[in-house]
């Protein structure tokens, strides 16, 4: 047999680690056990095949390939026989074997978008955002490591990805080994560039009923639509998910919701924003229809992401208008300088139960921390096999495991506050460029103006004037529910530390304006001012100031 030959050529790199892929632990360990013992093994070299026979009578042959193999036990899956057989020929015949570095040139040319589904091709495309860190050992064998992930690639020379082996034991391609010949072509020098997205192409008769529906709510008017036509929104919001049309889908849940805003007279119901829906569903259908509109991610999808290492800033309780509670949790992830959010939610009647934002943030934190929502909101976590979705939110998978590693210092963030209004404009500006929703920002104020009552809008505003004398307007809609958010934004306003705060900034009338999510102390302390954690601002003699 050829000294070259492949089979001989990567002895020397067969480890534990690689036989327990091959296999599993328990076959391994049984291996080595059962081949201690073993007095009489006989290897047989020939010019197209090597079979090794085992002290009991079986023989393994291999011919020329490490996974192209045969046991006379008639085992389907890799049996203890083969891990034998390899580390009796690694044994005996480590003193006649090298290693050689082999030719990988096959996997640079290999297209990794056509061997996996297209969610996961989107996944590996969302994980190079982070910093994977991979770690390429090239020889008789390829690794690719990814430490952080304790996930490990090995390729053989001249196979295909299939037929590697991966630490996850998956049969076939699974992600890692997709997005190992992904890193190891870009390693390579070979462009990934972007391709250009494809139009949406759905057939005519699958938009029938989503046109049918708009054209019947415009031609009966808003006083003749039935409980019904509700009902029947939001079946179309989920046929929507199923095409992938993600803005579509939230197009017709805010219809819903609007037109049963308006059947219940809510004083909310605004007829300008519903009729606002109304064109941009079209607009939509329409661009559909002409195939004007883009593939893209659906943002929607979650994608298994690298360790996080996230300082909470603060959570926010909210209501909305179709009548869901919720708590909004944000985190800042330093390397990757962007925020990122967890959200709990709730229609308002939760299985009989009335459920509050408050009720929310005292219930248990996800991914197994210690603690409630109010620990979550101040502390440093560490994230496992965390998941995320296109708009950086986390998923509360229970494979994600989380620890606390201290809590925020807001006070040693000073970089992340913006003190300038016209860089604040020029963030949002990006932001909105790309399409990122719920954008938030730290700011500082220099000074403050007077609070004044808009009184045909109802809404108490603040100037707020940076280091350049620039004013930017705080709004706060002034309703019965808000009175205690109120007054503890002009307690904290009125103080003369410095101001800093999380806010969520928005254009109206051609003004950016903001409003505020949570405030920081001068000690650097954490205020969820939405959220009823007791106490004023100063109130030094609450347990939780």
């Amino acid at each position: 047999m050829d000294r070259s030959h492949h089979f001989l050529a990567i002895l020397p790199s067969i480890d534990e680690t690689y036989l327990t892929a091959m296999s599993n632990k328990g076959t391994y360990k049984r291996a080595v056990k059962d081949l201690t013992a073993a007095s009489n093994v006989q290897i047989n070299l020939e010019e197209d095949l090597a079979q090794i026979q085992l002290e009991d009578g079986t023989a393994v042959t291999f011919t020329g390939d490490i996974r192209s193999y045969s046991c006379t036990c008639g085992a389907r899956t890799v049996c203890k026989h083969v891990v034998m057989a390899l580390l009796a020929a690694k044994e005996t015949l480590e003193g006649e074997t090298q290693m050689t570095n082999s030719d990988f040139s096959s996997l640079l040319n290999l297209d990794v978008r056509s061997i996996v589904s297209e969610k996961v091709w989107e996944e590996i495309l969302f994980r190079q955002q982070f910093q994977l860190n991979p770690i390429f050992e090239e020889g008789a064998v390829l690794v690719v490591s990814f430490p952080e992930e304790n996930t490990m690639v090995r390729f053989l020379a001249a196979e295909s990805a299939a037929d590697s082996i991966c630490t996850c034991k998956a049969n076939g391609i699974c992600r890692h080994k997709a997005e190992a010949v992904y890193v190891y072509q870009k390693e390579k020098g070979v462009s990934h560039e972007t391709e250009k997205k494809h139009p949406i192409v759905i057939a005519s008769k699958k938009l029938a009923a989503f046109k049918e529906a708009i054209e019947r709510i415009v031609h009966l008017g808003l006083s003749r639509i039935t409980e019904s036509t509700v009902h029947e929104l939001e079946q179309l919001s989920v046929q929507a998910r199923s095409l992938r049309l993600a803005k579509l889908e939230n197009l017709f849940r805010k219809l819903a919701a609007d037109i049963g805003l308006y059947r219940k007279k809510h004083a909310s119901f605004q007829a300008a924003s519903y009729r606002q829906t109304l064109s941009a569903i079209y607009e939509q259908l329409l661009l559909l229809e002409r195939h004007r509109l883009q593939e893209s991610t659906y943002r929607s999808d979650y994608y298994e992401v690298p360790p996080l290492r996230l300082y909470s800033f603060g959570a926010a309780g909210w209501q909305t208008k179709s009548g869901y509670v919720g708590v909004t949790y944000y985190f800042y992830h330093q390397k990757q300088e962007k925020w990122i959010t967890y959200t709990q939610s709730r229609p308002l009647f939760y299985e009989g139960i009335n459920t509050t934002s408050d009720m929310l943030h005292e219930k248990q934190a996800p991914w197994g921390l210690a603690g409630s929502g109010f620990e979550l909101s101040r502390s440093i976590l560490c994230l496992k096999d965390a998941k995320l979705n296109g708009d950086f939110q986390l998923s509360s998978s229970s494979h994600t495991l989380g620890e606390i590693d201290g809590n925020t210092n807001v006070g040693e963030w000073h970089s992340l506050f913006l003190n300038s209004w016209m860089d604040l404009l020029e963030k949002v500006k990006r932001h909105e460029s790309a399409a990122r929703k719920q954008a938030v920002f730290c700011i500082e104020a220099a000074e403050t103006g007077e609070w004044f009552l808009h009184e045909q809008q109802q809404k108490w505003i603040l100037p707020l004037i940076d280091k350049t004398g620039e004013t930017l307007h705080l709004q706060l809609m002034k309703r019965p529910e808000n009175e205690r958010l109120i007054q503890l934004v002009k307690i904290y306003m009125n103080s003369p530390e410095v101001k800093r705060l999380l806010v969520h900034p928005y254009q109206e009338r051609g003004m950016l304006v903001v409003a505020p999510i949570v405030l920081y102390t001068e000690t650097g302390e954490i205020l969820n001012i939405t959220l009823n954690e007791g106490g004023t601002t100063y109130d030094r003699n609450s347990a939780r100031y």
